[in-house]
């Protein structure tokens, strides 16, 4: 099925093309062919050609119908199902988002639920859907896995109640970590965003925000810290601004930047640790987040010593996500803003690339 010559969204070396192609896909194993309704646009579409993953099918978040499955798929055909595929060197065709046909793979996918009634919470469609994979579990790998930290909510054993410091807390990854750390219950969450965002980001469960664009804005942290009289000794970037810069330029990076905001000499030392969404080459001591880990990937990621565990606190994660969702609860990005046809999907991507999107999330309806 899905053989006839159909275009995609393809990620060159040199950033995203409009490309025709006519491979068949038929699920094998605990595959699914999916027919996509929705595709998820994320910075990394385009960002991630710079450190390598590229010539594929471009995106990760979708959702859509299941048509056909292999033998040892957990879905039927019918089925209403959302996730992401893992990326790598060398990424199957077939794996990426932006395309009519897809092909699920064997984790990190998950049935919509059905329809909760009218007075209940907002609803988990194929839309809002498209808009989780990334976003939430990227976050959760930076809080929960790199930084250590629990959700016991979600069953998923760490430190409890930290400080913490997100840089960029109006990006996509930002308010899913804002939103399962105040699940979690970790505090004094500090964001840092433009100023039009802050009262959102208050409303989203931030205890403080500041402008980055602040010449001051790293000692605006600190004297918050010394205020509020409880260490901040975690702190994820989801931004990565500037991080693969050498030199002086470094200094300026939001990974420099918020490495320095909770570093006082009286934090500094073991209990310091630092998570970034992309690989940040002057300071080693920052872990890269990931939604998924391929042990095949060249990326210099950590890893879980039991692979098995680390999907299965994933999994916990999104589990309570689908429970959950909903106003006070978690609503994933609260702005979702939908865009038709392959042209108006490429310039979006390449807006969200750019960082001139900020508190929202793109979906691309499908088909193309």
């Amino acid at each position: 099925m899905a053989s006839s010559t159909r275009t995609v969204i393809y990620l060159s070396p040199d950033g995203p093309v409009l490309r025709d192609i006519s491979e068949s896909y038929r699920p094998t194993g605990a595959q699914s062919l999916l027919r996509v309704d929705y595709s998820g646009i994320n910075p990394a579409d385009i960002k991630h050609a710079a450190i390598g993953l590229h010539s594929s099918v471009a995106g990760y978040d979708m959702s859509g119908e299941v048509l056909e499955t292999g033998p040892d798929s957990p879905f039927q055909p019918g089925d209403r199902i959302f996730g992401l595929n893992p990326t790598g060197p060398g990424r199957p065709l077939h794996m990426g988002a932006h395309q009519d046909f897809a092909m699920a793979s064997d984790r990190f996918w998950y049935k919509l639920p059905a329809s909760p009634a009218a007075a209940g919470p907002r609803r988990l469609g194929p839309r809002e859907a498209a808009t989780l994979p990334v976003m939430t579990l990227t976050a959760a790998d930076g809080l929960f896995h790199l930084l250590g930290l629990g959700f016991p909510r979600a069953g998923i054993a760490g430190s409890a109640s930290q400080g913490l410091l997100i840089w960029g807390g109006a990006s996509t990854v930002g308010v899913a970590a804002l939103q399962l750390a105040k699940a979690a219950g970790h505090g004094p969450i500090f964001v840092t965003a433009s100023a039009k965002n802050h009262a959102a980001l208050a409303a989203l469960g931030a205890d403080r925000c500041f402008d980055y664009r602040s010449d001051d804005v790293v000692e605006q942290i600190r004297k918050a810290i010394r205020d509020g009289g409880k260490p901040v000794r975690h702190a994820l970037d989801t931004v990565g601004a500037a991080s693969l810069a050498a030199g002086d330029e470094f200094e300026k990076s939001s990974p420099a930047l918020a490495a320095a905001s909770i570093q006082e000499d009286q934090q500094d030392g073991p209990g310091v640790k630092l998570a970034c969404v992309l690989p940040v080459r002057e300071d080693p001591r920052f872990k890269l987040c990931f939604a998924t880990r391929d042990p095949d990937s060249p990326l210099p990621m950590a890893r879980m010593a039991d692979a098995e565990a680390w999907y299965g606190m994933q999994a916990k994660v999104m589990s309570w996500v689908v429970g959950n969702f909903g106003e006070g609860q978690y609503v994933g990005c609260p702005n979702v803003t939908v865009v038709k046809g392959a042209a108006e999907c490429l310039e979006a991507m390449r807006r969200s690339a750019e960082g001139r999107s900020s508190l929202e999330k793109i979906v691309c309806e499908h088909p193309l």
